[in-house]
């Protein structure tokens, strides 16, 4: 049997299949049943020192028939202080010593915001640090507006890059005119790799009752991100012309719904939506299938 082995920034995952920040990595403990299921890595919810208390509703299906084409979410970052997180990650690690996960964090304007995070999480047995500076639910300073200032992109990769020598990827936003731009923005500033590409501003639809974006929260909306088969045409040639220049490690996000598309290309990649929308992925059988066919 072929092995499915991937090495990545000196970090060994045991396949190229790796859980993505979002809900499927919300607590430590749907990461220990990732693991057991036979993912080859995860990425935890974003962590910030300010916890976010999630919103609710805040996933919006669109569908056609019975046919479904995707999720709008109005996700944010976890909702479980960094002191919670430090013990999540402790268990991990004692439970799956030499199993990689990723810590994704976010911060503002500030040097601290992100240092402190960084500092508080690396001793607990993280391999890297993923930057979330592509999450579309947020004001000005964080999330996808953060990432779409060059100069405000910079400093923040540059703050995280003088807290740690562990690798630091940038999780880039797809709602730019230029991605390879930022990437190149970000790359000067201590970036080792990239993930590409977080959701897609959209909107779901209109409540007729109250003329609110959807989904609605008591009677409020706002735009959220698009994860779906649709943005596999944009996606695709996106991750493409961030591979081509500047030369780094890039990360293709499948925010798709159908499990088979992730074996037609062996790149590491993670998977988010997928799971939102089939619950617990088996992981076990499709691993057969992909060893059948290597």
């Amino acid at each position: 049997m072929a092995s499915l082995e991937t090495q990545l920034l000196g970090i060994t995952f045991p396949n190229p299949y790796i859980l993505a920040a979002g809900p499927p990595t919300a607590k430590g403990s749907m990461i220990i049943e990732a693991f057991k299921a036979g993912w080859g890595g995860a990425v935890t919810k974003t962590i910030s020192l300010e916890p976010t208390p999630p919103p609710s509703p805040r996933v919006y299906v669109i569908k056609s028939g019975r046919d479904k084409r995707g999720m709008l979410d109005i996700e944010l970052f976890t909702d479980l202080t960094v002191e919670r997180w430090e013990e999540d990650l402790d268990i991990i690690r004692a439970a799956f010593p030499e199993h990689p996960f990723i810590a994704s964090i976010a911060g503002g304007s500030e040097p601290h915001d992100w240092q402190e995070v960084v500092r508080r999480l690396e001793p607990r047995g993280v391999n890297g640090f993923e930057m979330n500076v592509s999450c579309p639910n947020f004001a000005e300073g964080k999330g996808g507006k953060l990432g779409q200032d060059s100069e405000a992109l910079h400093l923040a990769v540059s703050w995280v890059r003088d807290a740690t020598n562990l690798p630091v990827i940038v999780k880039l936003t797809p709602n730019v005119t230029d991605i390879v731009e930022l990437a190149r923005v970000a790359l000067n500033a201590g970036a080792n790799a990239f993930t590409v590409g977080n959701s897609l501003l959209g909107l779901g639809g209109i409540d007729l009752d109250t003329f609110a974006p959807l989904p609605t929260v008591d009677g409020h909306g706002i735009f959220g991100g698009y994860g779906g088969s649709g943005l596999k045409t944009g996606n695709t040639p996106m991750c493409c012309k961030r591979c081509q220049s500047p030369a780094a490690p890039c990360l293709r996000l499948r925010r798709y719904f159908k499990m088979a598309g992730c074996r037609r290309v062996f790149i590491s990649r993670g998977v988010c939506s997928t799971n939102m929308h089939r619950g617990d992925v088996e992981w076990s059988s499709n691993h057969s299938q992909i060893n059948r066919r290597t």
